[in-house]
């Protein structure tokens, strides 16, 4: 009875082993970024939003158009809970939405994990991470439209109203 119990401990060991590592994506918190596409648990994400791009050649080209900023906002939307706190307290928010619609070119480089991303996304955000030395998440930083970093922020408190009068203030 105790051998029959054992071999079906192993089994079950081995067959969750296998299960485990068959996997095409692991969750594991120690790799710095694991790409794939960006939803929160709720609503709409970031790069969902009309006037948000996930392709950064284009949002220099807008912002250059525009005579404008770009706001871009390093992010993993489905796993980093500064991320989403960001973007539930900020992002969201119609004070945010508005002002940055009329004042910035938004772009999003999302780093999700449960998600899909498409593959040349994924690609372009980790060069563009590795080019701005991003270290954390959300990184959030002004860039004039030629891609140069002006200022670089992270998670504030205080909601939209006070995120808004911070860029403001870093983007006269």
């Amino acid at each position: 009875m105790i051998k029959k119990s054992i071999w079906i401990l192993a089994a079950i060991t081995i067959a969750g082993t296998a299960m485990f590592f068959s996997r095409k994506e692991s969750n594991c918190p120690f790799r710095k970024f694991n790409q794939t596409t960006s939803t929160t648990n709720k609503g709409k994400t970031m790069s969902e939003e009309k006037y948000v791009t996930e392709n950064f050649e284009a949002a220099k080209a807008l912002a250059k158009t525009e005579g404008k900023p770009v706001l871009a906002i390093f992010s993993g939307s489905d796993w980093c809970s500064w991320c989403i706190r960001l973007e539930n307290e900020v992002l969201k928010q119609q004070e945010f939405k508005d002002w940055a619609e009329e004042n910035v070119v938004v772009f999003s480089a999302d780093f999700p994990r449960r998600k899909p991303q498409a593959p040349e996304i994924a690609k372009q955000n980790q060069a563009l991470s590795d080019a701005f030395d991003v270290r954390g998440f959300p990184t959030v930083l002004v860039l004039d439209s030629d891609g140069n970093e002006k200022a670089r922020a992270g998670y504030r408190e205080g909601g939209a109203g006070a995120y808004v009068d911070y860029l403001k203030s870093v983007i006269k």
